[in-house]
């Protein structure tokens, strides 16, 4: 004898809880009423009785994410800047290393000039 299982919606569960906790019916009424076994609707009220109820402030969140989009907008124009400094740093270092190199060269050739 097989029978096809059911999986019972959020909100049956949720009215079949709220069942016995409000109106007081007890698990095995439910149980023969909903066609469900006691054990089950044990497992629901205690997994219920673990999550939290979570709410949200729509307004709050809205806030959260304009101030997120002014700060995105900061850090973007910050890196972008951080970007041109680091070309000029760059560009500098170059400039600096073959001003270098034609000093190195010019002193070694002085110094050979000088030996001869």
């Amino acid at each position: 004898m097989f029978h096809k299982s059911k999986r019972a919606s959020l909100s049956l569960k949720t009215s079949i809880i709220s069942d016995h906790l409000e109106k007081g019916v007890s698990i095995s009424e439910l149980s023969r009423i909903h066609n469900v076994t006691p054990a089950t609707i044990y497992a629901w009220r205690r997994n219920m009785d673990k999550k939290p109820e979570e709410s949200y402030d729509i307004n709050q969140l809205l806030a959260e994410i304009a101030e997120l989009k002014k700060k995105n907008k900061i850090i973007t124009e910050a890196l972008g800047e951080a970007k041109i400094d680091q070309h000029i740093l760059k560009v500098a270092n170059e400039h600096l290393k073959k001003k270098w190199m034609e000093q190195q060269l010019a002193l070694s050739k002085k110094s050979s000039a000088k030996k001869k």
